[in-house]
């Protein structure tokens, strides 16, 4: 690539899926005149690919079944992934446990998210507007959630019935 004299080239973060199910991210270094296309289909048998880890490897053009162009500083899963992930049919996805066997274990899973997405924990910090938007709908998502799956358990056991009904409670007229 470099021997052909080109001297404009740009980094190129790519996806590609070889032959047999493998899968490459890593980067190439393409001619700012060639699009990804017009640049794999150059009469060169490889490709030199920078992976992400540090290593370079040559590609054979002919093992390369797909090759897709990442944007850049794709490596992270971009916000809002974890509720497009996430079942939302089952309230118990949102809040990290596939089974809730006791309020308790709601409970815990509940109080486990709030500490990761609260706004409190990060009251000192100032933070880019979608990060803040992306913490205040997971905070709203995790307590709609967490009244669902505790209602997924049944009724509450003995601490409703030990502190009385409100209908039970005086109230105060006489």
């Amino acid at each position: 690539m470099r021997s052909e004299g080109y001297r404009d080239l740009v980094k190129c973060p790519v996806e590609m899926e070889l032959v047999g199910g493998k899968t490459l991210r890593g980067v190439l270094d393409r001619p700012r005149s060639k699009n990804l296309s017009l640049f794999l289909n150059s009469d060169d048998s490889f490709l030199e690919l920078h992976l992400f880890d540090g290593t370079a490897v040559q590609v054979a053009k002919s093992c390369i079944v797909t090759c897709r162009e990442r944007a850049a500083g794709a490596k992270a899963d971009p916000l809002g992934s974890v509720e497009k992930r996430a079942d939302v049919e089952n309230p118990l996805s949102i809040l990290g446990i596939t089974a809730a066997e006791s309020r308790e274990q709601v409970r815990q899973a509940y109080l486990a998210r709030m500490r990761l997405y609260h706004s409190d924990r990060y009251g000192g910090v100032e933070l880019p507007p979608e990060v803040r938007s992306h913490m205040a709908s997971m905070t709203k998502r995790i307590n709609v959630d967490y009244h669902d799956a505790l209602s997924m358990c049944g009724p509450e056991s003995g601490a409703q019935e030990r502190r009385g009904s409100s209908s039970d409670r005086p109230s105060g007229r006489s």
